[in-house]
């Protein structure tokens, strides 16, 4: 067989059966198709696509766009019958197409940073790796008498707006995540409107050096609601933020997911700067319910030895890293 015997269509509901086979044994544990297999062929603006060869169903791809610039590839699998008669290509080329045709401007996809076969293909129709990621995760932990230093970090509000736009566009961090952020298990540009409406809703948090103590305390609110009405028309300095987090979600089943972290550090003291910023989420998680949290942590000096520092682990099921590709479909229209 070659892959001109690969046929490439819209799911159906009847293919079900046949995606499910092939895919229960994906990783160790089984795989996640079954539970979102339903959103998936449903999804209005995306589209969930099969491969057949011989009218059997032997692989699957889905294409989700975040949002109307941001398309999104993701549940590519093939039938370990099949694997190694180059089926990937096809399919990524068809979630390419169908992008496009959505007026897409990124597709991006993320995949295991060992997974060299796919990473072969998506250079080949025109991706590149922009940066890295491991899954993480810890407990909640209530916070100790003697943790003095978790006071200064503060929740930022609207007026701040600048001032940390300054902070994270300059960020080498910022530079080295390809302008990226995670949301789940698929990442965006973080952009200055995304950076807006975190702050609106009041999902970031930062140490403050000099100033802007005024700001919500951040472990007494985060479980609260009556932070959300606290105003300040007088905004920060840039030079004010030693260490960031944007909060991308708190779920009562999930608990909170943290979709950035970044710290300015002295050379050398990036380990313990980045465990004290891992420790205070954990400290702000322990309100929650259930009190526990994820994050999506990069392949960069002192990250990941100190949230580690911190208590978090690799995610026990999904703790491999993964490698995030972007092919630019169209340029951003200038302001």
């Amino acid at each position: 067989m070659t892959v001109d015997d690969l046929q490439i269509r819209s799911a159906t509901a009847e293919d079900r059966a046949a995606v499910l086979a092939f895919c229960h044994q994906t990783w160790s544990w089984g795989d996640y198709i079954e539970e979102v297999w339903a959103d998936w062929l449903a999804d209005p603006s995306g589209s969930l696509r099969v491969g057949e060869v011989a009218g059997e169903p032997v692989a699957l791809c889905k294409l989700t766009m975040l949002n109307p610039q941001e398309a999104w590839l993701e549940g590519l699998r093939i039938s370990p019958s099949q694997r190694g008669r180059g089926y990937s290509y096809p399919l990524i080329a068809d979630s390419v197409a169908l992008a496009q045709a959505r007026g897409a401007q990124v597709i991006r996809m993320a995949t295991g940073s060992g997974n060299q076969p796919v990473h072969r293909t998506a250079a080949s129709l025109g991706f590149r790796a922009v940066a890295c990621f491991t899954p993480y995760e810890a407990e909640g932990q209530p916070a100790q008498s003697d943790e003095e230093p978790l006071v200064s970090f503060r929740l930022l509000l609207p007026a701040d707006e600048e001032a940390t736009w300054q902070w994270i566009a300059t960020s080498p961090l910022y530079k080295a995540n390809g302008g990226l952020y995670g949301s789940g298990w698929s990442w965006l540009a973080l952009d200055r409107a995304r950076l807006r409406d975190h702050l609106a809703k009041r999902q970031v948090v930062a140490r403050l050096l000099t100033e802007g103590q005024s700001r919500p305390p951040f472990l007494h609110t985060i479980a609260e609601t009556g932070w959300r009405k606290n105003r300040s028309d007088n905004s920060i300095a840039t030079a004010a933020i030693h260490s960031l987090a944007i909060i991308t979600g708190v779920e009562v089943e999930s608990g909170m997911e943290v979709g950035y972290a970044d710290c300015i550090s002295h050379e050398g003291q990036e380990t313990a700067d980045y465990a004290l910023l891992g420790t205070t989420l954990r400290r702000a998680a322990a309100s929650l319910s259930p009190p526990r949290l994820s994050i999506m942590l990069p392949d960069a000096p002192g990250v990941e030895a100190g949230f580690a520092r911190a208590g978090y682990q690799r995610d026990a099921a999904e703790g491999s890293s993964l490698t995030v590709f972007e092919q630019r479909l169209l340029e951003p229209a200038s302001s």
